[in-house]
């Protein structure tokens, strides 16, 4: 009877320590999300105009790549176009590049579908702006 008890409080111990992991993993993504969301709002004329669409994540949080359309200073659609974002110490690089044109070639490699191990999930609706 005692190992019984033993047992299924060893099993209740590691399912809490393995949803204790999920809770903090998913902390690390929101935390990495909102850098990017930061970054964006940096890099972007206006960034309360801006959609989104293929948004992916790294599974190592280290890039962040997608499409962005958002209103140039003219107040104009941009159009969309890839942008990646990568972590520095004082938050995330983001590069859009109809705004920066050489780096395509390095969006296109650091972003492919094959550069990297992507979260399953889509990111888009995670950026848009909210007041």
């Amino acid at each position: 009877m005692k190992i019984r008890g033993l047992v299924i409080a060893g099993v209740l111990v590691l399912a809490g320590s393995a949803r204790g992991e999920e809770r903090s993993r998913q902390n690390e993504v929101d935390n990495f999300v909102a850098q990017v969301r930061e970054g964006l709002d940096k890099r972007l004329v206006d960034y309360p105009s801006a959609r989104f669409k293929d948004v992916r994540i790294s599974t190592d949080l280290k890039y962040a790549c997608g499409e962005v359309n958002s209103r140039n200073q003219m107040g104009g659609m941009t159009g969309w176009a890839p942008f990646y974002g990568v972590p520095e110490t004082d938050g995330v690089r983001i590069a859009v590049t109809h705004l920066l044109p050489e780096i395509q070639a390095g969006a296109r490699e650091d972003c492919g579908p094959s550069a990297r191990v992507w979260l399953p999930q889509d990111f888009s609706e995670a950026l848009k702006f909210r007041d």
